[in-house]
């Protein structure tokens, strides 16, 4: 078996349905395109597969309001080891949307070891029955559970309009009943755990959050970088509405990720989540902004400075992440700034943010670059006993 290339200036023909498994062996698909997704349905395994340069094209199929490069998965489906790197598309002109980087519509689904990197998605929605969801990873996930899968550098611009009845304008800018998320749209079901997202969310959705936009199911051990940009109502830097009234909902999540929402009213609008907040040990950066504000207000989360951030052992024992890794520049550590003189808290070079290491095999996930010129060390935490057991590697 070989790498495969493509020159993506047509459609590539897409699987109707993959049942059994479906072993990449580490191989990578480059300059695809794809008719909404590369695989219809899957019912079985996709694995150990890499995906570079993927475009998603549109088009009037019974497939039209699903996107990425599985459209649906059904009940006992498993993502592993499955890394999407340079996803763009451009979407419009459907009344539904489910379009993500790695699954459009998950349903009975494990997601595990997996990434979707350098995402772009901008358009204009028609919201004529006010169904829309996308997310870095999935866009509606139905019993699925979604573990040690990171989304980087996510760039989601979606704007939405209400189709006018006959003879009646269009509204447009206005907060429809739609959500997105830096990993899922809609999380019905299921949990999400032990992840992280970062890039930037520029949507007129009316309910947004870094992780995760609408949920019922949990989201644990969670970080967000994930600036977000909306006028809508329901926000948050890790979930964006609760629709249930379990308030344990949320626990051990870090917000890095500024908000600013254009909203008129603003009710549901909070670090962590827009509402049913939780108290189960939810942390943010205590320089984060809010509607351009840097303030120590809380509702009930653990701010932590920068110098909690420059510390391995918080992300094990306060987030409780498990199987991690830091790449660190010896002689810089975490001293990277921006203009402002403020610490970064997220740099492919010098980054705070832990790397994830495959939850069997223990290496290092693809596409989480660090610099390669530079000398690095990393540092490997095992948290899962709760005692982290520290290793030194020198240019892994």
């Amino acid at each position: 078996s070989q790498d495969l290339k493509f020159d993506s200036s047509s459609p590539t023909k897409e699987i109707t349905e993959l049942k059994g498994v479906l072993d990449g062996d580490g191989h990578t698909i480059e300059g695809m395109q794809s008719n909404n997704c590369f695989i219809r349905t899957l019912n079985g395994t996709l694995k150990n597969l890499k995906v570079n340069n993927y475009k998603v094209v549109y088009n009037a199929s019974d497939y039209k309001n699903y996107g990425g490069l599985i459209c649906k998965t059904t009940t006992g489906s498993i993502v592993d080891n499955v890394h999407v790197k340079g996803i763009s598309t451009t979407a419009g002109g459907v009344d539904k949307l489910y379009i993500a980087g790695l699954v459009g519509y998950s349903v009975g689904t494990n997601i595990r070891n997996s990434s979707v990197s350098n995402m772009e998605i901008e358009g204009t929605i028609a919201m004529k029955d006010r169904n829309a969801y996308t997310g870095g990873i999935a866009a509606y996930a139905e019993n699925t559970n979604i573990s040690t899968t990171f989304v980087r550098n996510l760039k989601l611009k979606l704007l939405s309009y209400v189709k006018g009845d006959t003879g009646k304008p269009d509204t447009y800018g206005v907060a429809a009943y739609e959500a997105a998320g830096g990993m899922v749209g809609y999380l019905a079901s299921g949990s999400i755990e032990n992840v992280y997202a970062t890039g930037e969310i520029d949507t007129q959705f009316g309910t947004v959050g870094g992780i995760v936009g609408e949920t019922n199911g949990f989201v644990r051990s969670a970080i967000s970088r994930v600036n977000i940009y909306t006028i809508g109502d329901y926000v948050g830097g890790i979930i964006g509405n609760v629709k249930s009234d379990n308030s344990n909902i949320a626990s051990k999540t870090l917000v890095l990720g500024d908000i600013l929402t254009s909203a008129e009213k603003f009710s549901f609008l909070d670090r962590t989540s827009g509402s049913a907040l939780t108290a189960n040990q939810n942390f943010a950066w205590n320089r984060q902004s809010i509607n351009s504000i840097v303030s120590a207000n809380t509702k009930m989360e653990e701010l932590l400075d920068d110098n909690d951030l420059s510390n391995p052992v918080i992300y094990s024992s306060k987030i409780g992440l498990s199987n991690i890794a830091f790449a660190v520049d010896i002689e810089n550590y975490n001293k990277k700034y921006d203009e402002r003189g403020n610490l970064v808290p997220e740099d492919t070079e010098y980054g705070i943010l832990p790397k994830l290491l495959h939850s069997s095999t223990g290496k290092i996930l693809d596409n989480q670059e660090v610099g390669s010129d530079t000398e690095v060390h990393y540092v490997e935490l095992f948290s899962l006993l709760g005692s982290p057991e520290v290793e030194y590697y020198l240019n892994v």
